[in-house]
């Protein structure tokens, strides 16, 4: 290699170090500028939803509405009921039928030793109801 062309080839190296330093700069802050430009278009938004709510909250009867919803106040010369314990479909609960006929639901704690037993051994079933009848015995 002659001495000429390791020149050219030194100085395209060093021009090429010497001009990657400001390229990577610019390409960061082309990219901090998007973000910073998606930030703005959000803040916008939000900005225009929260001047719709302020602008909301400035209307007397909107603020009366809410008063009446959040806090339950009425006018003077109003009456206001409110159901208290309302059933949820409807029917009578006197003529409930009871959940568990055949006694209370076993504890979590026993339900949970029960199959940890049971992994040990994979061929018997899993029991998980109790064996045992707990209530009237018509017999």
């Amino acid at each position: 290699m002659s001495l000429k062309a390791f020149a050219i080839a030194l100085t395209l190296v060093l021009g090429f170090l010497g001009i990657s330093q400001p390229l990577h700069q610019w390409w960061a802050q082309q990219r901090e500028y998007s973000a910073i430009l998606s930030q703005i278009e959000q803040a916008k938004i939000v900005n225009e939803e929260l001047s719709g709510e302020l602008d909301r909250w400035s209307d007397k009867s909107y603020v009366a509405s809410q008063a009446r919803a959040r806090l339950h106040y009425v006018q003077p010369g109003e009456i206001q009921y409110q159901v208290v314990d309302a059933p949820d479909d409807g029917t009578d609960q006197s003529s409930a039928e009871a959940v568990h006929e055949q006694g209370p639901p076993r504890p979590w704690y026993l339900v949970i030793a029960d199959t940890a037993d049971a992994a040990d051994d994979p061929n018997p079933p899993i029991h998980l109801e109790p064996s045992v009848k707990v209530g009237n015995n018509e017999e």
